[in-house]
């Protein structure tokens, strides 16, 4: 009984994983996450297409380094649990755009 139970259990996991994976990949907005160091650790495709990278480019990169420091106080707010969000122009560290 235990054994069908945890099988049960991982199927919803799994079916809860793929759900999110599927609205973070085709999200119409630019969606990154980011651990306690400030390092990104996740984005998608349209996040990446904003910044004019690849995700491969984005993903592992410390925010403390950039280039334009401005959205780093908002994304501090967030850390300690506020809902912020960020309204402005950006200069991305790994190209010349302007956002």
């Amino acid at each position: 009984m235990l054994r069908l139970e945890a099988a049960a259990r991982e199927k919803t996991v799994n079916t809860s994983k793929e759900r999110y994976r599927l609205l973070l990949k085709h999200s119409p907005v630019g969606i990154f996450h980011y651990d306690t160091n400030l390092v990104i650790t996740y984005c998608n495709e349209h996040f990446a297409d904003i910044l004019h990278n690849s995700v491969d480019g984005i993903v592992g990169s410390n925010m403390k380094t950039f280039n334009d420091q401005s959205i780093l106080p908002t994304s501090r707010k967030a850390l300690k649990g506020e809902m912020i969000h960020y309204e402005g122009q950006y200069y991305p560290t790994f190209n010349e755009a302007s956002i």
